[in-house]
């Protein structure tokens, strides 16, 4: 089930009305223990809406059965940091970002993104834990004079083989098709990642063509997978 943002002050003053327990830091949820029995109580009480967002001023964007889809915040640059500069996840990319390109990615493909086309790369927060997970979301890919809407995921390594990246990417080709009403939208994948062309297949994409990228002077083979909007396309 996806819904977009509620109204996170008005849905926490309710909560709190049946709990007198610490929040975590940030959350603006109460009824919040480890084994969750107060939660679900709370959620019931909310008609068995899910909570928002567990952390103060970020925006949620998606909710799906396990995660939280919302904007980016500056508290999540450490987070960032060790996905992108870790050697085993950035494999696609020939390399771990330095300082300066993670920096100039967050600058560029997260907040400067949402600034000017309203969305991007989105923080994926676990429901039950309010753990970072990895980011995921739209972005606009220009290559070789075409534009595309791209379906873009990266996870820290830990969290790998649990099936939170066909989950996010789900979401977002549901949010591409029915909130921006794309008519397409693409995953753009190098060939020897596998991991990542088998996300692209299990949310319905097909590949459709081949192009070359380049990465620090080196050619690299990359597949196009697509999704249609059969609604948009009828």
């Amino acid at each position: 089930m996806y819904h977009l943002q509620n109204d996170r002050r008005a849905l926490a003053r309710r909560v709190r009305r049946g709990s007198s327990k610490r929040q975590p830091p940030g959350c603006l949820f109460s009824n919040v223990t480890r084994s969750g029995a107060r939660k679900r109580i709370a959620y019931r009480r909310l008609g068995g809406l899910q909570p928002a967002v567990c952390a103060a001023g970020a925006k949620t964007i998606l909710e799906t059965e396990r995660l939280i889809l919302r904007e980016f915040l500056d508290s999540d640059y450490k987070d960032l940091c060790e996905i992108l500069q870790d050697k085993d996840v950035m494999y696609a990319y020939e390399h771990p970002f330095t300082d300066d390109e993670v920096k100039s990615w967050y600058e560029k493909l997260i907040i400067g993104h949402y600034k000017k086309h309203g969305f991007g790369l989105w923080a994926v927060i676990h429901k039950e834990t309010y753990e970072f997970l990895g980011q995921c979301g739209l972005t606009i890919q220009n290559l070789n004079g075409n534009e595309y809407l791209e379906i873009g995921y990266l996870f820290k390594k830990r969290h790998w083989h649990k099936g939170y990246a066909v989950e996010a990417a789900l979401a977002c080709k549901k949010y591409a098709f029915e909130t921006l009403n794309a008519e397409k939208v693409y995953s753009i994948i190098r060939e020897s990642n596998i991991a990542s062309q088998n996300v692209a297949k299990r949310i319905g994409m097909k590949k459709t063509d081949e192009i070359i990228k380049h990465y620090n002077d080196i050619d690299i083979p990359h597949f196009i997978y697509e999704a249609k909007n059969c609604i948009a396309t009828a």
